[in-house]
C-alpha cells in the first residue's frame, strides 16, 4: 500500500492558511485517510471516497469538504520517500489545481 503513516501538509492560499496531519491507513486492503486541522477549522468535517493507486507512488481520489456542500474535489498525492506532494482541485474555479508541493511524514 501507498502513503501508510502521519503526513503533516501545510496549506497557504487564498481558502486556508493551515497546517494539518493526514494519517493514511490500510483498513484491511482498503484505504482509510483521517485528517486533524488546527482547532480554527475543528468543525470542518472531510470525508473521502474512491482512493485508488495510481503507479506505485500515488494515490489518487475524491472528497466532500463540509464548508462547501455537494461540491465534489479532486486530488492526487505522490510519495516519495519521507515527502510528499500532489494537488487538490477546486470545482467553484472550474477544476483548478491548489498544487501542495511541501507533504513531509512525520509519522
Amino acid at each position: 500500500m501507498i502513503g501508510i503513516g502521519k503526513w503533516e501538509i501545510t496549506i497557504n492560499n487564498m481558502f486556508i492558511k493551515a497546517t494539518g496531519v493526514a494519517e493514511i491507513i490500510d483498513n484491511n486492503g482498503n484505504y482509510e485517510i483521517k485528517v486533524s486541522l488546527p482547532d480554527k477549522y475543528k468543525n470542518v468535517k472531510i470525508s473521502y471516497r474512491e482512493i485508488r493507486e495510481v503507479g506505485s507512488d500515488t494515490l489518487a481520489g475524491k472528497a466532500e469538504i463540509s464548508l462547501f456542500p455537494g461540491k465534489i474535489f479532486d486530488g492526487a498525492f505522490t510519495f516519495e520517500g519521507d515527502r510528499c506532494h500532489g494537488y487538490v482541485t477546486i470545482p467553484m474555479f472550474g477544476g483548478k489545481r491548489l498544487e501542495i508541493k511541501n507533504g513531509r511524514k512525520i509519522g
